[in-house]
């Protein structure tokens, strides 16, 4: 997914970024030490995923596994979560947003509790806004989606969701979910 989102496509403007410095591929076989190292893992990455040896060569310093797709579990999130815990590597849960209009809001954050009470991540819940399909078509969660998803969350469990998204998806979709104080106008990674 990062090689797609951030060096082919570039999170700005999804068209192929043919203009990529050296370092992007080499940031691939040895991430740099400077800074922190962390993966997501989802139903994608088959167990058993080797988190040990991830943290003992490149310093892997946390996981963020997709645990619930709106409101259906997502295969081997037990696994990762069992993986990472035998690592000793911190984890958080994240979770794929659908817009109300195709998955009400109440059914996925229901979903979401009744998963994150399994373990109740250290690293918290990240809603994942990004752009996906339903049935076959394209649906975007919008600010307003998103922004009922975190109150809805915090009103249920306590505590503030993080969103998980790429720049470009924010941009376009998330400006009017973002408070001013509370996030940079540019929008991490």
């Amino acid at each position: 997914q990062w090689l797609f989102n951030n060096l082919w496509y570039g999170e700005n403007n999804r068209l192929p970024n043919y203009d990529l410095p050296l370092s992007a591929f080499l940031s691939l076989v040895q991430p740099d030490p400077s800074k922190i190292f962390g993966i997501d893992i989802s139903h994608w990455n088959r167990p058993p995923v080797n988190l040990q040896r991830m943290k003992d060569l490149y310093n892997l310093q946390f996981v963020i596994i997709k645990g619930v797709d709106g409101s259906i579990n997502s295969n081997y999130y037990l696994d990762h979560v069992a993986a990472a815990k035998a690592a000793g590597v911190p984890f958080g849960m994240y979770v794929w947003l659908y817009p109300n209009n195709r998955v009400s809001i109440d059914a996925q954050v229901n979903a979401w509790w009744a998963r994150y009470n399994q373990d109740k991540p250290p690293m918290g819940l990240f809603i994942d806004a990004e752009w996906t399909t339903y049935s076959g078509q394209a649906a975007n969660p919008t600010a307003a989606d998103l922004r009922t998803a975190h109150d809805k969350w915090k009103a249920k469990s306590g505590q503030a969701a993080t969103t998980y998204t790429a720049p470009g998806y924010a941009d376009a979709y998330l400006k009017a979910a973002v408070r001013p104080h509370a996030v940079p106008s540019r929008y991490a990674n």
